[in-house]
């Protein structure tokens, strides 16, 4: 706009120069076209700029500028007159012209004169507007700098005040590249009550910071912590550790993070779990002396307590499952029922303890000779029963022959002799227990009216 003023002030400076020496006469009337033209456009520009700088003290200039449009358009018929007034007088008076450029001249120098001073004074306004502008900016800047400092102080000052009031401790390690074993950079308040180590000695050497863990323990935390430090990988291990003279149980967990210049930090949190230990060992320990008692009980309730052989509960169970895994399998299967001879004689001679004696050392003596899978049981008094699985008749009266002389020989301590005598039974597909029982009891008693000291099979 500025550029347009000074034009319109040139082209009228020149105008009224040729219009005074009378030069180029047939070319001085475009000037004053051109005059209003950049005028106009001068006026346009004011229009548009006030029409987006609304803040911008314009008004005066927009006078200016019209102003100015409104000379040249004045200028333009005297011009026309003055040309006319040549044409018709021989001798045309110079001083006419002169009149016109000393009012027309000035007129426009004071105009662009104002004109640039108005533009000066409306852009040095919003110059002013924009530096207010920015310093509020710049103030509002600050303030929320100085807010997030503030925010971030107190977040670091509550960050802290959590890690140092929280139940468990908290740690930072840091491993530096290249390095092979990591360092504490932070340990809370709780981490060295926890640990009950001098920080500073800590910080400097983890292996002194390992140095609370327990003798039985050390090698292989510190074995697992350099391979952790060596993968980069995360932490969980629960140790015992000595404080104050004091086994107590801590877990530690953390988790690798990589810094920007190569380094590994572990960030993690250090728990005494003490407690829980101690009451998962009683429960265990808990445990293992209910299954021992329930084991004694079964024991009780499946075995004599005199001879430690099964009891008659047991060996009908065993009968039966025996039964049906014969049938199923079609396997043979043979039951041994024998007592000692003259076993009352023995108890009226001897007397009971004897007694007793002779029937835990027969116990001792069958047992010696047995597979995995027989089943010795006491059935009542002096008398027993042995299942023989996968064994039939044959093999079964061969066994009975063997235990029938290990009874016999050698004599039994303060009782001298004893013998047994011995009922072989098979059992048969699909025969109820009480018949096969029945049927070696049978057999038993055949073996004494024989002369006792014998074996006799089932029929």
């Amino acid at each position: 706009m500025w550029l347009l003023s000074v034009l319109v002030f040139l082209i009228n400076y020149t105008f009224e120069v040729l219009d005074f020496n009378d030069l180029y006469k047939s070319q001085q009337f475009l000037l004053v076209p051109l005059q209003l033209t950049l005028s106009l456009w001068a006026l346009i520009e004011w229009a548009l700029l006030r029409k987006s700088q609304t803040d911008m003290p314009l008004a005066g200039l927009g006078l200016a500028l019209s102003t100015q449009l409104l000379l040249g358009f004045t200028r333009l018929p005297l011009g026309w007159l003055m040309a006319s007034g040549r044409a018709q007088v021989e001798n045309p008076l110079s001083h006419f012209d002169l009149g016109l450029a000393v009012v027309y001249v000035p007129l426009n120098l004071l105009l662009f004169l104002l004109i640039s001073k108005l533009l000066i004074a409306a852009f040095a306004f919003t110059e002013r507007q924009r530096a207010v502008m920015l310093q509020r900016e710049t103030a509002t800047r600050l303030s929320a700098e100085e807010e997030v400092r503030t925010l971030r102080a107190q977040l670091e000052r509550t960050a802290y005040e959590l890690t140092e009031n929280i139940p468990v401790g908290t740690y930072t390690m840091v491993l530096p590249p290249g390095g092979t074993m990591a360092k504490f950079s932070f340990m809370s308040r709780r981490f060295i009550e926890l640990t009950g180590l001098d920080r500073k000695a800590a910080a400097s050497d983890p292996l002194q910071a390992f140095a609370c863990v327990h003798p039985d323990d050390y090698a292989a935390w510190v074995q697992r912590n350099a391979e952790t430090f060596a993968r980069k990988e995360p932490f969980f291990g629960q140790t015992r550790i000595i404080v104050h003279d004091q086994v107590r149980w801590i877990t530690a967990e953390s988790r690798p993070r990589a810094l920007p210049d190569g380094a590994t930090v572990w960030e993690g949190v250090l728990i005494d779990v003490t407690e829980q230990v101690l009451a998962i060992q009683a429960a265990e320990a808990a445990r293992q002396a209910l299954q021992a008692a329930n084991a004694e009980l079964q024991r009780l309730a499946t075995t004599d307590h005199l001879t430690g052989a099964w009891n008659r509960t047991y060996l009908e169970e065993t009968l039966v499952a025996e039964m049906g895994r014969a049938e199923r399998y079609r396997q043979p299967l043979s039951l041994l029922m024998f007592d000692i001879d003259h076993f009352k004689a023995i108890n009226d001679t001897h007397g009971h303890l004897v007694g007793d004696e002779v029937l835990i050392e027969l116990t001792r003596r069958i047992r010696a000779q047995l597979r995995t899978v027989d089943v010795l049981a006491r059935w009542g008094g002096e008398e027993f029963v042995l299942l023989l699985p996968h064994c039939g008749a044959a093999e079964a009266l061969r066994v009975a022959e063997k235990l029938r002389a290990l009874v016999a020989e050698p004599p039994f301590p303060q009782a001298g002799q004893v013998t047994a005598s011995f009922g072989l039974a098979r059992w048969q597909l699909h025969e109820p227990l009480d018949t096969w029982l029945k049927r070696a009891d049978d057999a038993l008693y055949a073996a004494k009216a024989a002369g006792r000291n014998r074996v006799r099979l089932a029929e």
